[in-house]
C-alpha cells in the first residue's frame, strides 16, 4: 500500500492494520531521535488518546520527558488521524 492511498481508505479495519504494519516495520528501523520521538507521540496519542500523565521529572528519564511533552502537544488528535500521521512519518526515507 502507499502513502496516497492511506487518505482514501474505506474502513478503519484498513487503517488498524496499515497501522499494525507500520509499527512492526519501526521497531526495525533507527530513526533520528526528532523523529523518533515524534513516531513515539503519534503512537501513543493513536493508542491511548490524549496524554493525561504526569510529566517525568527524573534528569536520567531525558527520552521519555521528550515523547511526554511531543505527546501531551497531540492532544485533541483522533486516534485514526494520529495513525496516518504515523504511517507517513515511518515511510518517510531519513538519511
Amino acid at each position: 500500500m502507499y502513502l496516497d492511498e492511506i487518505a482514501i481508505m474505506p474502513t478503519r479495519k484498513a487503517l488498524d492494520t496499515e497501522f499494525e504494519m507500520a509499527l512492526h516495520q519501526v521497531s526495525s528501523k533507527n530513526f533520528p531521535l526528532d523523529v523518533y520521538v515524534l513516531l513515539m507521540a503519534y503512537k501513543n496519542q493513536a493508542l491511548h488518546g490524549d496524554n493525561n500523565r504526569k510529566r517525568p521529572e527524573r534528569f536520567s528519564m531525558v527520552l521519555e520527558t521528550l515523547i511526554h511533552d511531543a505527546w501531551q502537544k497531540l492532544k485533541g488528535m483522533e486516534a485514526s488521524e494520529a495513525k496516518v500521521e504515523f504511517i507517513k512519518l515511518s515511510r518517510k526515507p531519513f538519511v
